[in-house]
C-alpha cells in the first residue's frame, strides 16, 4: 500500500498535507502551500502617496542633524508590536522616506511565513534520526537531540521514564523521528491576528489618553491614525513566479511546469514541485509502481530540509556568502515532475 507522506516545518513545527503520495500530491494545487511560502514585497498601496502628496516641510530639530546612517539604527531599535516603529516613521516625511527599509523588514518579521524555514516531506518508515539529509540539523540540534535520547534511555532502564521524559521532551504521540525534530526549531508564537489587534487597542488608547474622540481630532491627526491603521493590512503578496531553494541558491519558474490540468480542476503547481523534491524516508516504497532507478531519488530529495520561499522572478532574495548566483534547474525539476504525473495518470 505504500508509506503516508507528511511536509514538515522542521522551524516551526507544523505540517501541511499528508497521505498516500501519488493521491495527496495531485489531489489540488495546494495554493495554501504557496502561500505560506510567500514573502510580502510591498508595503501599503498608499505609501507613496504618502511621500509625494503635499508639501515637503524641511526638518530643522535637533534629530535631524543626525547622519541618515544613526537614524536608521533608532529604527532598528524600535519596535512593531507596539506600534513605536510605525509612530516614529509617520512624525514627517524625511523620516517616513527613511523608514522604508526598516518597515519593509519589520511587516517580514511579524507574518507568520513559512519563507525561510528549513522543510521536509518524511515518510512515515523514517525512523532513524540519523537517517537524515546532512547539514540539515546544526551541532547544536544534534547534540539536544543525543541528550534527550540518552536521557530516556536511562529513564527507561531505570524502570521508570517520567522524569526521563520531562528532560527529553519527547512525545510518543509522533513517530520517532518526527518526535526527535521537535526537539529542534521554534513554533511560531506570534499570533498576527491577535497582535494587529492588540495593535489597534494600542492606538485607540493612545488616541483616548489624548482625550476626546477621532471626530473630535484635527484633519492631520485623522490622517495619521488613517496611516498606521493601514500598516495592520496584510501587506501584498508577490506574483508567485518562481520557487527558490534559498539554502542552494537553484530556483524552478512557474512558467516552466507543464500545462496540465489535474482531474480537480487546478493546473499543477510550483507547489508539486517543493513536494517532490523534499522527500525524504528509509524506505522508498510508494502505493504505485515506478522505475528502480528513482527509488533514492523519492528516498533522498535534493531539496530535503532546505529552506525556500516563492516571489517575484525580480524580488528573489540576495543568497548567503559562498552559496553564489542563483541557478534555473526548472528542466530538471520538471523532469522528474513529469514522471510522477506520468504515474497518476495511469492510474487513473
Amino acid at each position: 500500500m505504500g508509506q503516508d507522506w507528511t511536509l514538515k516545518n522542521i522551524d516551526r513545527h507544523e505540517s501541511f498535507g499528508g497521505g498516500k503520495l501519488i493521491e495527496w500530491l495531485f489531489q489540488s494545487d495546494h495554493y495554501s502551500l504557496l502561500e505560506k511560502l510567500m514573502i510580502p514585497v510591498q508595503l501599503p498601496r498608499a505609501y507613496d502617496n504618502w511621500l509625494n502628496e503635499g508639501k515637503r516641510v524641511t526638518q530643522r530639530g535637533p534629530l535631524f542633524k543626525l547622519p541618515d546612517e544613526m537614524l536608521g539604527m533608532i529604527f532598528k531599535e524600535l519596535n512593531v508590536e507596539d506600534t513605536s516603529l510605525f509612530c516614529f516613521a509617520i512624525t514627517c516625511k524625511d523620516l517616513l522616506a527613511l523608514a522604508k527599509q526598516p518597515l519593509f523588514k519589520a511587516i517580514n518579521c511579524v507574518i507568520p511565513t513559512w519563507a525561510n524555514c528549513r522543510l521536509i516531506c518524511l515518510g512515515e518508515y523514517a525512523d532513524d534520526i540519523k537517517d537524515l539529509p546532512a547539514g540539515m540539523l546544526t551541532t547544536e540540534e544534534r547534540a539536544r537531540i543525543d541528550a534527550a535520547l540518552a536521557a530516556k534511555s536511562a529513564g527507561t532502564a531505570g524502570g521508570s521514564n517520567h522524569q526521563a521524559s520531562d528532560e527529553a521532551e519527547l512525545d510518543d504521540q509522533y513517530p520517532v523521528v518526527e518526535s526527535m525534530l521537535r526537539l529542534v526549531g521554534e513554533p511560531y508564537k506570534l499570533d498576527l491576528e491577535k497582535a494587529m489587534s492588540s495593535m489597534t487597542r494600542k492606538i485607540a488608547k493612545y488616541i483616548k489618553m489624548q482625550g476626546g474622540s477621532l471626530q473630535s481630532k484635527g484633519k492631520q491627526y485623522l490622517r495619521e491614525v488613517d496611516m498606521l491603521r493601514a500598516f495592520l493590512d496584510e501587506p501584498l503578496k508577490p506574483r508567485p513566479d518562481v520557487l527558490c531553494n534559498i539554502s542552494k541558491g537553484e530556483y524552478v519558474r512557474r512558467a516552466a511546469l507543464p500545462d496540465i490540468a489535474l482531474d480537480v480542476g487546478e493546473n499543477v503547481s510550483l507547489a508539486h514541485a517543493l513536494i517532490v523534491q523534499v522527500l525524504w524516508s528509509s524506505d522508498p516504497s510508494c502505493n504505485f509502481d515506478i522505475p528502480e532507478e528513482y527509488d533514492e531519488r523519492i528516498a533522498r530529495g535534493p531539496w530535503a530540509g532546505d529552506k525556500f520561499c516563492i516571489t517575484a522572478e525580480d524580488t528573489m532574495p540576495e543568497l548567503a556568502p559562498g552559496i553564489g548566483e542563483w541557478k534555473d534547474v526548472s528542466d530538471e525539476v520538471v523532469k522528474f515532475l513529469r514522471l510522477w504525473l506520468y504515474e497518476y495518470e495511469s492510474a487513473e
